[in-house]
């Protein structure tokens, strides 16, 4: 069967099916709002008289409008929906929702949204305008450019039936299209003859390796369109059913789902990185990760016993790579389960994790959502399964008994595991939710509309709802209400991780930490993420730099891949090359699956580890400007990592590239990810300046790491733990733009702590570098009293391009003598400067 041609067929059958009765809520004329709404001429019959009444209702931010369907359509898929509301509501002047629901009461997803405070005296950036034909229609138009960036006009097919839902969209004409997750892409733009003709995507959630184009672990109904004038905007649809996105030409999007309501979000930037901002403002945005973090993590599925997760540890401390964290997989566990030890092959593994504390390291394992019922524990028992029956927490056959085992009692189970072993963060897997069998293996899943539902997506891996996972018609019990599985399944990671979170935190006292695989929209609130089993091919090396970046995109900014691959055997070349991609992950975690080789970084010979050392000596390096990067995502929702058409929209080059990313707007990483080779192609922008960051940190070159002008580094010496790199003396790195100019700021605190932004317990500087060669500092905030043992004890000026220097002065009244100046570039030394105070350097130079 041709799924294209089927897509096609449903689309045109209902430019007949469709609604073509329209009527408005206001029954009342009404000149004002006549006035103010603009009308689309559709021209399917020729000088159609309007009429005042048949206009939309205005509501006190927006307009509603109400839909009828002709009753004589032929139903595809039966159970149509009679009337219609839609809500057009002015969020702000910048984000827009479009709301369609019937009138009956339907399943919505329950994920509370943020309001953002509305400037009323902030013009729109956009206007909607409705069609004055009967076949219902709207434009949005952005004010700046006269163009549509979302438009139904021309566009029959809105269905709204109880198990399935179509709305065609046109997104901006000539605009580039990314997005959409979580699936395997191969390139990051959709939009090319092949990615928009009739290629569909899938959304729900589900246990699979990476493999072409199919759902996978999250669902992502999200899409920014950069405009061809580079303004850009992102369009989210709240909906949590299983679910088809079909790219077809002109840039048209149609969106099905077999459930829930039509709730579309529109964020109108008007640049790339203010629309992403404006999404993670609503959807939630990232904690301040713990800075430990940040660093290196080690980790392996097949750990045979303590003694062979030391070796691992050991030799790669031995081999002088920094190390953070160790993490453990389901080998530790007493026969898989859940909150338990194996003390047989692991005994001594509490031991292990307490000479980690002492030596300034953090130890992480794996939690599954799935509890026994057959194996027991200790004493013939299992107190995470006993105590789950006692309160009653498990997710239900629509008959009431139990099919799987999840709800706040796993604080209590998470706090009495801590007792067992001081776990300092968590790893919750096989949270689609995942069954190594199909729907109820038990008793199979009951033959009806729930489970069997009229509508499934084409290339849904396996065809089913209940494929890889439990059946449709289980019932969850949410906040006292019952919910079906078929509506909340791609949501289980989601609230997994918000407990889990919590869980920690209380059990730790210190803000926590979590990595899921299955995630949602606003799943970046509570945890961090990482792409999932992949193989140690090239091509997954690839494409995880495609994965990092659409992840930051869907507001998850703390988000790596597994580095050397996870399945499959790596190679040391490989390897060597994923470690320089991945010291640039957002999440650096080396992990590969059972009956595969050791590939800790100690393992691969002396040129390996020294390749690798060094990487991850870089990444150590820059980790105080990594750390202020996820601050200015948690205060404003800039993304951690970017596609360089977010930093350069105007550049059209930009576009199709994939293959290098930035940190912020300043740090460009282009890693060499092909087989054999030794050098990187790269494209800069134009109009603008980059200097070379190994020149910076006096390390061998690992990659093409240029940074761009006009921008200011907080860095710090490199140390095998961010314990130990905290307390060395930082480095400004000062890369000035043509009008030797730069800016950039640090944020710090204790690393740990909740609410230290909250609580004002955090210091903050401004670094700014004006075109009179004066380098200042202003301290912000300067409660995080341990600041006031650090030492700011170089600077770097890069651009300056003068003959010679003078003279240099600090504070206005010290001549600073250590330093070397050669090719443009200033290097001053043994400054000691406190960097709780504020400092004055002023520079001058002959020319």
């Amino acid at each position: 069967m041709d799924i294209n041609a089927v897509g096609r067929n449903i689309l045109s059958q209902q430019c007949e099916v469709v609604s073509r009765t329209r009527k408005w809520v206001n029954d009342e004329k009404d000149n004002d709002n006549y006035s103010e709404i603009k009308e689309i001429n559709s021209g399917i019959e020729e000088g159609a008289k309007r009429c005042k009444r048949d206009l939309p209702s205005k509501t006190t931010n927006g307009w509603a409008l109400s839909l009828e369907r002709d009753d004589s359509l032929v139903s595809l898929f039966g159970k149509d929906s009679k009337t219609l509301v839609a809500h057009f509501e002015f969020k702000n002047d910048n984000s827009l929702r479009i709301k369609i629901s019937d009138h009956s009461p339907r399943y919505e997803v329950p994920i509370d949204l943020l309001d953002t405070v509305s400037d009323p005296q902030k013009e729109l950036l956009y206007d909607v305008e409705f069609s004055d034909s009967e076949l219902f229609s709207f434009r949005v138009i952005r004010k700046s450019s006269g163009e549509a960036i979302l438009d139904t006009k021309n566009l029959p097919g809105l269905i709204f039936s109880d198990q399935f839902l179509q709305i065609p969209l046109g997104l901006a004409k000539g605009g580039d299209v990314y997005g959409l997750g979580e699936n395997e892409q191969s390139t990051l733009k959709h939009t090319s003859y092949h990615r928009m003709n009739w290629k569909n995507w899938n959304g729900w959630a589900r246990d699979a390796t990476p493999n072409g184009n199919a759902n996978l672990y999250g669902v992502f109904p999200f899409l920014t369109v950069v405009e061809p004038q580079g303004t850009a905007s992102t369009l989210v649809i709240l909906n949590s059913n299983a679910q088809e996105w079909v790219m077809a030409p002109d840039n048209t999007f149609i969106y099905r789902t077999t459930g829930g309501i039509l709730d579309l979000h529109l964020f109108l930037g008007p640049t790339p990185e203010e629309s992403l901002q404006q999404y993670a403002e609503t959807f939630g945005k990232y904690y301040i990760p713990p800075y430990w973090s940040l660093g290196h993590h080690l980790c392996r599925y097949g750990y045979k016993n303590t003694g062979h997760i030391t070796d691992a540890y050991e030799r790669t401390v031995n081999s002088s790579i920094p190390i953070d964290v160790q993490w453990i997989d389901i080998d530790y566990m007493h026969r898989y389960l859940d909150f338990t030890v194996d003390d047989g092959n692991f005994k001594g593994l509490v031991e292990f994790v307490d000479r980690l504390h002492e030596e300034d390291k953090k130890f992480v394992v794996i939690l599954d959502p799935g509890i026994d019922i057959e194996n027991k524990y200790k004493n013939d028992t299992y107190d995470a399964y006993d105590s789950g029956n006692v309160m009653d927490v498990w997710v239900k056959r629509p008959d009431g008994t139990p099919v799987v085992r999840k709800t706040e009692w796993w604080k209590i189970c998470i706090s009495q595991f801590h007792d067992l072993i001081k776990v300092d963060g968590l790893w919750i897997d096989m949270n689609e939710p995942a069954n190594f069998g199909n729907g109820d293996i038990e008793q199979g899943c009951i033959a009806n509309d729930v489970n069997s539902p009229p509508f499934v997506p084409p290339s849904l891996l396996g065809q089913s709802l209940s494929e890889k996972t439990i059946c449709p018609d289980s019932v969850h019990n949410y906040k006292g209400s019952s919910l079906r599985h078929y509506d909340v399944h791609s949501l289980y990671g989601l609230f997994e991780s918000k407990m889990t979170i919590n869980a920690i935190r209380e059990v730790t006292k210190t803000r926590g930490f979590v990595l899921t695989r299955s995630s949602f929209l606003s799943n970046g609130r509570y945890a961090a993420k990482w792409l999932g089993d992949n193989t140690s091919w090239w091509s997954h090396l690839r494409d995880s730099i495609i994965g990092i970046i659409q992840f930051n995109m869907f507001g998850i900014p703390h988000v790596g891949a597994d580095i050397c691959g996870f399945l499959e055997n790596t190679t040391p070349e490989l390897c060597i090359r994923w470690y320089q991609t991945g010291a640039f992950y957002p999440f650096a975690r080396n992990h590969n699956s059972i009956n595969t080789i050791d590939q800790d970084p100690g393992l691969f010979g002396v040129d390996a580890i020294d390749k690798i050392r060094t990487a991850l000596r870089y990444r150590y390096n820059f980790l105080p400007f990594l750390y202020t990067l996820f601050y200015h995502h948690y205060m404003h929702g800039s993304t951690v990592v970017r596609a360089m058409w977010n930093n350069f929209p105007q550049d059209m080059a930009c576009r199709n590239l994939d293959q290098q990313f930035m940190w912020g707007s300043s740090l460009l990483i282009a890693p060499v990810t092909n087989e054999g080779d030794v050098t990187k192609d790269l494209y800069l922008p134009n109009n603008s300046r980059w200097y070379d960051v190994s020149n910076y940190l006096q390390l061998n070159q690992i990659n093409e790491t240029p940074s761009n002008s006009g921008h200011i580094f907080p860095l710090q010496k490199d140390a095998m733990d961010t314990t130990k790199a905290r307390k060395n003396p930082f480095t400004l790195e000062v890369a000035l733009d043509i009008n030797k100019e730069a800016h950039g700021d640090l944020f710090f605190d204790d690393g740990i702590s909740q609410d230290t932004v909250e609580n004002d317990n955090y210091f903050r500087a401004i670094y700014d570098m004006s075109s009179d060669g004066v380098l200042r500092s202003v301290v912000k905030h300067n409660n995080y009293y341990e600041m006031k043992e650090l030492k700011l004890n170089s600077i770097g000026i890069n651009g300056l391009h003068a003959v010679a220097i003078k003279n240099i002065i600090l504070n206005d009244e010290i001549n600073v003598s250590d330093f070397s100046y050669e090719e443009g570039r200033l290097f001053l030394t043994d400054l000691q400067l406190p960097m709780h105070k504020e400092f004055k350097l002023k520079i001058v130079v002959e020319t």
